[in-house]
């Protein structure tokens, strides 16, 4: 910017007066106690005579300090005081957004020159790399820490006296439920299953039929347990159903209750009532014998018959035995009553 000045010079009884620059050596003039270059210059009324006018031109001031100089007109001094340049600053990218991951960010600051200005950050999660400090146009770099956590978080830097504010992103939230399928007898009982999350990953669990409830962890975040009774069931076999934990399927398969045993009219015998083994009249040796049976329904052996001709005297004595599931048992012998003879 070039500033047009004028100053009047009366001059009386004086042929002629000339308006000057202050001259040392070359076409210059002091500036607060400094040489510079050119910065004012007479534009009319160099040389004069009586009154008159002295016109003279001014140069912008690309600086922020003021700065004074002189010019000399009829043996007098014009002292000329120029202010600098108001120092304002455009700082891009006010507003920024960072992954979880973060990474490196920059700023651009542009301003006059010798116009200074500073760089530091607010967050400890966001540290300023170059551009700490300055003058006139520059660039502020930065760096933003990972984001460990799920939720988002802020932070600001302050460049050049204005604010960059930096969101980050939280971590994505991911669930791992164990166990996915889940078996329970007729009878029912407590189930449960655990959901592996991150701190702040909220969640819920929620049953899809009426026979499996959620009797604790219906809603959690992070880690936690979902506790998933089924009721009792009359039925001979339900179908598999889904409780929802964590958005992921825990599929319940519930066992029928067992047919019931058949009926049939007790007490029971593997002989009829007429039969009758032959009979050995000339024997007089003891011998054991038995016989070995396999029952198709639960019960319980009350007692054991025998059959004794009018000859077969003396004690007999009878032993039911039950023999154990397990391979490399050995047979219990229970005791029964001995029979009067002829007895079965």
């Amino acid at each position: 910017m070039h500033l047009h000045r004028f100053a009047n010079v009366g001059l009386v009884g004086c042929r002629r007066r000339r308006a000057e620059r202050e001259r040392d050596g070359g076409e210059r003039v002091q500036l607060d106690g400094h040489e510079q270059r050119e910065l004012m210059s007479v534009t009319a009324g160099a040389s004069g005579s009586g009154n008159g006018t002295v016109s003279y031109t001014v140069a912008g001031n690309s600086g922020t300090a003021s700065r004074t100089g002189t010019i000399t007109a009829a043996g007098q001094t014009i002292t000329v005081t120029q202010a600098g340049q108001t120092c304002s600053y455009t700082v891009s990218s006010t507003s920024v957004s960072s992954s979880a991951a973060g990474g490196a960010q920059s700023a651009t600051v542009t301003a006059a020159a010798g116009c200074s200005w500073t760089a530091v950050s607010n967050a400890a999660w966001i540290s300023v790399t170059a551009g700490s400090t300055g003058s006139g146009n520059g660039t502020v770099s930065y760096a933003v820490d990972a984001n460990t956590a799920t939720a988002s978080r802020t932070g600001t830097i302050a460049v050049a006296g204005e604010t960059i504010t930096v969101t980050q992103a939280g971590q994505a939230c991911s669930y791992i439920v164990s166990p996915t399928s889940v078996s329970s007898s007729a009878a029912g009982g407590a189930q449960s299953a655990t959901v592996t999350a991150a701190a702040g990953c909220s969640w819920t669990a929620v049953s899809n039929t009426a026979w499996v409830s959620v009797s604790a962890g219906s809603s959690g975040s992070g880690n936690g347990t979902v506790a998933t009774p089924s009721m009792r069931t009359p039925r001979p076999r339900r179908a598999p159903e889904r409780v929802t934990v964590a958005g992921q399927t825990v599929t319940v398969t519930q066992a029928g209750q067992s047919a019931p045993p058949p009926t049939s009219a007790c007490p029971c015998t593997i002989w009829g009532a007429s039969t009758t083994p032959a009979n050995i009249t000339s024997d007089a040796q003891a011998v054991e014998l038995g016989v070995k049976f396999r029952s198709d329904v639960s019960g319980v052996i009350t007692g054991v018959r025998f059959y004794k001709g009018t000859t077969n005297t003396g004690t007999h004595t009878g032993l039911s035995v039950e023999r154990e599931r397990h391979t490399g048992s050995r047979p219990r012998r229970s005791p029964a009553k001995p029979r009067r003879a002829g007895s079965r």
